[in-house]
């Protein structure tokens, strides 16, 4: 819990971006080293100045060492998401890839990734706002 009053500060208020990486019907999730413990989207904040569909490709560089091109990107659309106190504006994006590729997690910030099927992911073990994006996802499939 020595992490939750870190998250508050850094996560209230911010823009933040979300990337659904689906592979047919899989998901490449995430968990990261402080947080919930449970699986999560890819994504990260927005810094000062820089476009959204940059971030979440950087964010995608940085966590999983994945190159993605701005024209792979699928816009999603703009959520609030609150939770335990916590509100922030999530920008979210699809990919769809043809094949699962290579993932190498930066070890600072991810313990682990998975590839999981859509409809396992549930409330016991996903973020509220990887569900929120999935729901989008799937509405626009």
């Amino acid at each position: 819990w020595l992490s939750w009053p870190v998250l508050f500060l850094i996560l209230r208020g911010s823009k933040r971006t979300r990337a659904v990486i689906v592979v047919g019907s899989d998901v490449l999730l995430l968990k990261g080293r402080l947080g919930s413990n449970k699986w999560a989207l890819p994504g990260g904040g927005i810094k000062s100045g820089e476009q959204p569909e940059l971030s979440v490709l950087r964010e995608i560089k940085e966590e999983v060492g994945l190159d993605i091109s701005k024209s792979s990107l699928i816009y999603l659309g703009q959520q609030y998401y609150s939770e335990d106190g916590i509100g922030f504006d999530i920008l979210l994006y699809g990919i769809r890839l043809t094949e699962k590729p290579s993932i190498k997690i930066q070890k600072k910030e991810i313990s682990k990734y998975c590839w999981l099927p859509v409809d396992q992911i549930n409330a016991s073990n996903s973020n509220g706002d990887t569900r929120i994006a999935l729901r989008t996802w799937n509405n626009t499939q």
